[in-house]
């Protein structure tokens, strides 16, 4: 809902800001169309499909490289993200979280 929110907000500004307009409602479309995933994702989650168990897990493990690469060119501030994304990462594949989604006790990524 964040990711629209802000798509949404670079739209208006692209609006006000005709100079950079396009690069305003390139940026909003984008983080639109990325909230949009995110509200399809959770809502697999919720229901127990095993395509969103894949996702989350690809896209944590995408976060905790990330945070890994800013932490090492001096950023400290994605030690949260980190944190978030091994905690999720380890939720994911805890017995019981993998029996909801149908996935067996040696689940890879599929």
């Amino acid at each position: 809902m964040i990711a629209i929110a802000g798509g949404l907000g670079l739209l208006g500004i692209a609006a006000l800001i005709p100079e950079l307009s396009i690069v305003f409602l390139s940026i909003g479309v984008i983080l639109i169309a990325i909230g949009i995933g995110y509200l399809a994702v959770s809502y697999g989650l919720f229901k127990g499909r095993g395509w969103a168990w894949s996702i989350a897990l690809i896209l944590s493990y995408i976060g905790i490289a990330l945070a890994i690469v800013s932490i090492v060119t001096g950023n400290f501030l994605p030690i949260i993200n980190l944190a978030i994304n091994i905690v999720i990462v380890y939720i994911l594949y805890r017995p019981q979280v993998r029996a909801f989604f149908g996935k067996s006790a040696r689940a890879k990524i599929s």
